[in-house]
């Protein structure tokens, strides 16, 4: 049997390892799965080592607090791989501690994939991206501009593959007005969810600026929250959501009967395009993090869709721009004005074409059992 490590280190990235290692178990020889994932990946069989799901943050500053728990599970490799034989290291997103992993793998002769790898392509440093491969057999690209921004550098050519972006195997698409009535919400009335993320930070830095909008827009629209299973019993402890119905589990089917996402920018961005459904994007950081970032970042956008299609198709609430009264304009902008409604729904359906294939997951899958598996 083959020995595969794999880490994971945040929710959406854990989903993802899920469905990779559901396509490696199907397609696949007979495999031992070990790493750090959720409980979700211990259904499928895998050795779960430590669960990183619930302890990153976004930004550098916030990081910190997981720096313990990066340190115990850098030991729990360093050992691990010394006691077994480990036929190949699959990294997921997660860059600061999966790089470090993989220059440890090295050390121990272990084959390295990265999948969803490090946004070098939106930093754009050379030394970095030749620190990255180095130590690393091959690069699973999900963004075709990605793709071409590694491609420039000819001697890692052949360590790079693209086969689409795994969420369009990810999702599934469900009826909106359908579960508007599961739901028991008015058809004839817009429905928005609020979405304020899958980190602590987030929904400590989002949540209270999403209920005031909840407060002055309530006598309008119909509103939705809906949040991971696993933040319930932090949510219940420090907010106060009574008036709201909120819906603490599977939020992809969930999320499908509104008209109008607000949401922490990041992947749930990018569900919303392939749903059609326009999205707010928000985005804040402690001030030191953010002005690192606006630094180091060399992109002119931050939210997905706006990268995968080279222009402005939302507006981004970032940083000072989001407020209370900023979200409710553009909430009131995109609901009330049919043309600009519709027009981000035509742009969304161009967005979706450049992340097929639809079944990239199953392709990555069989061509790291072909290459490393067997």
């Amino acid at each position: 049997m083959k020995n595969v490590f794999v880490s994971a280190g945040e929710v959406s990235g854990d989903k993802h390892a899920y469905l990779l290692c559901k396509n490696l178990i199907d397609y696949g020889p007979d495999l031992n799965i070990h790493g750090f994932v959720s409980i979700k990946c211990e259904n499928l069989g895998i050795n779960n080592l430590s669960d990183s799901t619930l302890k990153s943050g976004v930004g550098l500053i916030e990081n910190i607090p997981a720096a313990y728990h990066s340190i115990k599970s850098y030991k729990l490799a360093k050992d691990f791989f010394i006691k077994n034989k480990i036929d190949l290291l699959i990294l997921i997103d997660n860059q600061g501690f999966n790089l470090r992993l993989a220059k440890l793998a090295k050390k121990n002769n272990i084959k390295v994939a990265y999948y969803i790898g490090p946004q070098e392509w939106i930093w754009g440093f050379k030394n970095g991206t030749h620190k990255i491969m180095k130590n690393i057999d091959i690069l699973y690209t999900i963004f075709k501009r990605e793709h071409d921004f590694y491609q420039q550098y000819l001697e890692y050519s052949s360590k790079i593959k693209y086969f689409g972006h795994p969420l369009l195997a990810n999702l599934t698409i469900h009826d909106k007005n359908q579960i508007k009535d599961e739901l028991g919400f008015n058809q004839n009335k817009p429905l928005i969810a609020l979405m304020p993320g899958s980190r602590k930070q987030e929904l400590s830095n989002l949540l209270p600026i999403f209920t005031q909008v909840y407060h002055s827009l309530k006598d309008q629209y119909n509103f939705m929250f809906i949040f991971p299973l696993i933040w319930k019993k932090f949510i219940e402890e420090n907010f106060d959501l009574k008036e709201l119905k909120v819906y603490y589990d599977n939020s992809e089917y969930y999320m499908q009967g509104s008209d109008l996402i607000i949401a922490a920018s990041g992947t749930v961005t990018l569900e919303a395009v392939i749903y059609n459904i326009p999205v707010i994007p928000c985005y804040k950081l402690n001030k030191l993090s953010y002005l690192i970032a606006k630094i180091l970042v060399k992109l002119e956008y931050i939210t997905l869709p706006n990268i995968v299609a080279g222009k402005k198709v939302i507006n981004e609430l970032i940083q000072d721009k989001l407020t209370t009264d900023n979200i409710i304009a553009e909430t009131k902008s995109i609901l009330e004005d049919k043309e600009k409604y519709n027009k981000i729904k035509e742009e969304f359906k161009i967005i979706k074409t450049q992340l097929e294939p639809i079944n990239s997951v199953e392709f990555i899958a069989k061509d790291i059992i072909n290459n490393y598996l067997l």
